[in-house]
């Protein structure tokens, strides 16, 4: 289970087992996305009427540079609450060197009092066992986590310079997530890389030039190290970028599905044996097409294949089910940018029995624009998804 953005349905942060879910909130996760997210000024604006700088809204203007640095500077110079890896909150909070508990699912502060960062082992929320993991010292058993130690003193030092009036620049090496870890994507100047949470090294070996990187996300990366970490997640395969690939087969080859970009299944399992990749380039070999080097199957929005598949040479019209070749629809991919294949997929639903209209098509699957009844008799015009859009006529 994972944590969303509840006005789009994005990962924001936080990751559960199902069996562990039930007491997941997600409030923190869903307050850092709302207020500390690391996002460029250009994505920011100004409201005209009220003079307040919103985050979230269309990218027209960089009128709220300051508050987003401001922002970033002080979710990293502890002046904001923990997560934990869940989503909700770190029990044990400390915000400017006071410390205190918090209630898990909402953040709300215990009635325990409260204790300067020195003495925050006298708190009921503090978990040695825990703070001994994250510091090589049992006497430095304190709050921070690697990533936020690496950048607390600088992220600090700049706010402090920030408030008298004096920029810091390049002072931030290393990005940390809402738990204090280390983000999954780190960048150079040239690369970026999954890294492990706890250590920032290297997750195998993912990388991507900086310019390719925007949308790795290196969740695939994260669950191959969580499985070696003894925890309990289905061995899916990644991308070169870290990320889930969007068609997952199981060992054998044979089961396949399409997943969503955290690993969750957005189709049914199906068998494979006539639907696989392959599987097409047996059956067009029989009609005398050599298809080599098939790109990865592309998934329509409700889970089944998308009507149109390609290869590296030629593209193809498909039975959405199964993937199988509807008839013979297909054209050189240089050709094939109008390719839609919706009169291809008419037929194919036809035959399964759903009452149609049987329009005439073109080489490429996509309806002729100019139709006729069978006896050639009266004629009409039709757009791209067989609508008439003249009347018919007496030819």
């Amino acid at each position: 289970c994972y944590c969303v953005n509840p006005l789009d349905g994005k990962f924001t942060f936080g990751l559960s087992l199902l069996e562990d879910a039930s007491n997941v909130t997600c409030k923190c996760a869903d307050h850092f996305y709302q207020t500390y997210s690391t996002i460029p000024s250009k994505a920011c604006r100004r409201d005209e009427d009220t003079g307040k700088c919103s985050c979230h809204k269309s990218p027209d203007s960089n009128a709220c540079a300051d508050e987003v640095d401001q922002l970033n500077l002080e979710r990293f110079a502890q002046i904001s609450p923990k997560c934990s890896g869940t989503g909700n909150f770190e029990p044990l909070q400390c915000i400017n060197g006071t410390c205190f508990c918090v209630d898990e699912a909402t953040g709300r502060p215990t009635p325990d009092k409260a204790a300067l960062y020195g003495a925050l082992q006298t708190l009921p929320c503090f978990d040695l066992e825990k703070a001994k993991k994250v510091n090589t010292k049992e006497s430095d058993a304190n709050y921070l986590n690697p990533c936020e130690k690496q950048l607390r003193r600088p992220e600090a030092l700049s706010l402090e310079f920030k408030k008298k009036g004096t920029e810091l620049k390049n002072m931030k090496e290393v990005v940390c997530s809402p738990d204090g870890k280390y983000a999954l994507k780190q960048c150079t100047d040239t690369v970026c890389m999954c890294v492990k949470p706890d250590t920032a090294g290297l997750a195998d070996n993912y990388r991507l030039d900086l310019a390719k990187a925007t949308d790795m996300e290196c969740m695939c990366a994260l669950q191959g190290y969580l499985s070696k970490q003894g925890t309990s997640y289905n061995n899916l395969a990644c991308d070169p970028s870290g990320n889930f690939q969007a068609y997952q087969c199981s060992s054998e080859g044979r089961k396949c599905n399409c997943v969503d970009p955290y690993g969750a299944a957005i189709s049914e399992e199906v068998d494979t044996q006539l639907r696989r990749p392959e599987a097409l380039s047996l059956e067009f070999k029989k009609k005398g097409t050599e298809l080599k080097n098939m790109k990865e199957v592309v998934c329509s929005p409700d889970g089944k294949y998308a009507l149109k598949q390609c290869t590296d040479t030629v593209c193809m019209c498909v039975k959405p089910d199964t993937a199988g070749l509807a008839d013979n629809y297909r054209l050189d991919l240089a050709k094939a940018t109008d390719m839609e294949c919706m009169c291809a997929l008419q037929g194919y639903l036809s035959k399964q029995g759903t009452s149609y209209n049987n329009l005439a098509c073109d080489p490429s699957g996509n309806f002729q624009a100019y139709q006729c009844s069978s006896e050639g008799r009266k004629c009409n015009c039709v757009d791209p998804y067989g609508a008439a859009i003249s009347e018919e006529v007496d030819t």
